[in-house]
């Protein structure tokens, strides 16, 4: 993964979600076709206070404008990124 999309996630997830991530922490899942269709996460990465959080939504998805970033919590699973959709200015 480009160094500048795992900057840029981290910096989407502090800005939407409100949480501080270690970009060195970030790793690809390289889950498989039926582990995706299990909810795998894609991604992983280590959130100050949280542990571990990740996404069944790939990075270069997530950091796109069009989408809000929320968490939501899993129960015994790592917290979940997931992404809204937004108007075309990045609104909701």
């Amino acid at each position: 993964m480009a160094k500048e999309t795992v900057e840029k996630l981290v910096k989407k997830i502090h800005d939407d979600v409100g949480l501080e991530c270690y970009p060195s922490t970030f790793y690809r899942t390289r889950a498989g076709k039926h582990q995706k269709s299990a909810g795998a996460f894609v991604w992983i990465i280590e959130a100050k206070g949280h542990g571990y959080i990740g996404s069944i939504y790939p990075a270069s998805e997530c950091i796109r404008k069009e989408y809000k970033l929320a968490l939501i919590d899993n129960g015994d699973r790592n917290p979940e990124i997931i992404t809204e959709k937004t108007n075309s200015k990045g609104e909701e």
